[in-house]
C-alpha cells in the first residue's frame, strides 16, 4: 500500500548504481515515527529532478527507459500500488511549473495563470499566430484584387477593356464611322459589351485596307444616294415555265 512506502529504489539518469533513498524512513533511534514529510535538497545536478522524474515514472505518468524506480516498504519489499494509490501521487516540479503555470507581463502588473488558463493562453496565442498569418495572406490578396479592379493598373483585364473601348469611340473610329452608315446625328454610343459583337470577326486585310475598302464603299454609297451612280446591270426576264401569282387582299391565286 501507499501508506507503506518507506524508501525509493532509482538506477539510471544521475544516478548510475541502482540506489536507496529512504525518504519516508520511520526510524529515529529506538523510535518509529509517523513521517508526513521530506525535505529533500542538494546543489544543481545532484539528482532532485531525477527523483521527481521518478515518482512520475512510478505514477505511470512518464516512460523512461533509461530509469528504473521501485518502491519499496519498511522490510525492503517491492510494493505494487494500484491504479487508485498512483492516482494519489502529485508531482509539483520544474515540468508542473512550466506545464501549468504561465506569467503574463502587463506592464507592472503582472497576471499569474494556472491549470486550463495556462493551454487556453497557449492556445490563444496559437491563434494569434494563425490570425496574424491569415491577415497579411488577406492583405496580398487585397492587393491583388485592388490591382485588378484598378483601371489604370496594366494587371487589370479593366485597362484593357477602357483601351478597347476607346478605340471604338471618336469619329474616326467604329462609332463615328457607324453614325455615317446609319445617317445618325451623333456618334453611335459605345457600351463595355458593343466589342462582343466584334470578338468572331475574323478579317484577312489589315486594318489599313479596311479603311480604304471602307472609304471607296462609302464613296460608292454617296454616288447612288446623289443618282450620280448608273445601275447598268440588266434586270433578269424569267422563264415562261416560272408560274406566276397575284396577290390581291392578302390572296394568293393562279391568273
Amino acid at each position: 500500500m501507499l501508506s507503506d512506502l518507506v524508501s525509493l529504489n532509482v538506477e539510471g539518469a544521475n544516478f548510475i548504481a541502482p540506489t536507496e533513498l529512504p525518504l519516508f524512513n520511520p526510524h529515529d533511534g529506538n523510535k518509529i515515527k509517523t513521517i508526513k514529510g521530506t525535505l529533500l535538497y542538494g546543489r544543481n545536478g545532484s539528482g532532485k529532478s531525477t527523483i521527481a522524474k521518478g515518482f512520475r515514472v512510478l505514477k505511470g505518468e512518464q516512460e523512461l527507459v533509461d530509469l528504473k524506480v521501485t518502491c519499496k516498504d519498511d522490510n525492503g519489499l517491492v510494493i505494487d500500488l494500484s491504479e487508485n494509490e498512483k492516482n494519489r501521487i502529485f508531482v509539483f516540479d520544474e515540468d508542473f511549473v512550466n506545464n501549468n503555470v504561465k506569467l503574463q507581463n502587463d506592464h507592472l502588473d503582472t497576471i499569474i495563470m494556472l491549470g486550463k488558463q495556462v493551454d487556453l493562453t497557449e492556445k490563444l496565442e496559437e491563434a494569434e499566430i494563425e490570425k496574424a498569418k491569415a491577415t497579411d495572406e488577406y492583405e496580398k490578396q487585397k492587393n491583388l484584387v485592388d490591382k485588378y479592379n484598378d483601371r489604370t493598373d496594366v494587371n487589370s483585364p479593366k485597362f484593357y477593356l477602357d483601351e478597347i473601348l476607346n478605340n471604338l469611340k471618336g469619329d474616326n473610329n467604329w462609332a463615328g464611322r457607324d453614325k455615317i452608315i446609319k445617317e445618325g446625328r451623333q456618334n453611335t454610343r459605345v457600351a463595355e459589351d458593343t466589342y462582343q459583337q466584334f470578338m468572331e470577326l475574323r478579317p484577312k486585310e489589315s486594318k489599313y485596307e479596311l479603311l480604304i475598302n471602307f472609304e471607296n464603299k462609302m464613296q460608292e454609297l454617296k454616288r447612288a444616294k446623289s443618282g450620280i451612280s448608273v445601275i447598268s446591270a440588266t434586270v433578269p426576264i424569267l422563264s415562261q415555265k416560272y408560274i406566276t401569282f397575284n396577290c390581291t387582299r392578302n390572296r394568293i391565286t393562279k391568273p
